[in-house]
């Protein structure tokens, strides 16, 4: 089983973001996404219009989409969606559910969330071997609600019960010992870039940059994973800064990428 993972917070194609908005740097995206090849791709706040101009963008043709946007449980809003490559996957088991109180319906925000917030699973299988991807998107406002959302994501995981399991997203946290990626590491999670690159600190393995390119503290952007008896490794992870000719960014975010093998 090998294999590459991609965590990308595209920015929302409807925000008025100027010369930085969708329009001109969806080339970027594209050619970045080409690159980088993923067999899973993980996005958070693309709108449906954008992902089908992103899966018209790219080369690859054999993306299977995994997901729904967060107003109503079809197309409106965001999504955490999960591109899986239907060429090298077999999907077991999919579906959404909502960070409150409410986790199986759309509904209200959880736990004083500025808005609505999702996570979207995939049980994917390949020669055999299964793994688990949950794909989410934590509040940027309420302490409360990222640190009772990942809760919430990890009582899944727990209940679904697949050894090797990958937690992908934008955990908006504001420091590294806060809850919700304390909650992380104590339920045997790592994250692959820290794995790789143990000693990189700061700005130096930071993700969102707002569009300057100069990333702010601490690290937002994850690919956790946990692997029963280690039967998967982590051979390759990378926080992805690419640019455009004129200086302009793909998103206010930079993506995380981790290769794995068996």
């Amino acid at each position: 089983m090998d294999f590459t993972i991609v965590s990308f917070n595209v920015r929302f194609g409807s925000a008025n973001d100027g010369p930085n908005s969708w329009e001109f740097r969806r080339s970027l995206a594209y050619k970045t996404i080409d690159m980088l090849h993923p067999d899973i791709l993980c996005l958070q706040e693309a709108e449906l219009w954008q992902i089908r101009e992103t899966l018209d963008g790219i080369s690859k043709k054999s993306y299977e989409l995994v997901g729904v946007g967060r107003e109503d449980g079809r197309e409106a809003g965001e999504f955490s969606c999960i591109l899986y490559d239907r060429a090298k996957f077999q999907l077991i088991r999919s579906g959404t559910f909502w960070l409150s109180e409410t986790p199986d319906h759309p509904g209200p925000k959880g736990w004083g969330a500025s808005c609505q917030r999702i996570c979207t699973f995939a049980d994917l299988e390949m020669s055999g071997k299964r793994i688990s991807v949950f794909n989410t998107h934590l509040d940027n406002v309420s302490r409360e609600a990222r640190a009772k959302g990942i809760a919430l994501v990890l009582d899944r995981v727990k209940s679904f019960g697949v050894p090797d399991v990958f937690v992908t997203g934008d955990f908006n946290n504001f420091g590294e010992d806060v809850e919700e990626v304390v909650q992380m590491r104590q339920a045997g999670f790592v994250d692959t870039y820290e794995l790789i690159h143990p000693n990189t600190r700061g700005k130096d393995k930071a993700t969102f940059h707002g569009f300057t390119g100069s990333a702010i503290p601490p690290k937002i952007d994850f690919i956790w994973m946990r692997s029963q008896e280690n039967r998967l490794k982590v051979v390759d992870a990378d926080i992805i800064r690419q640019h455009g000719e004129n200086g302009r960014y793909l998103s206010d975010h930079f993506p995380v990428m981790a290769k794995i093998t068996s």
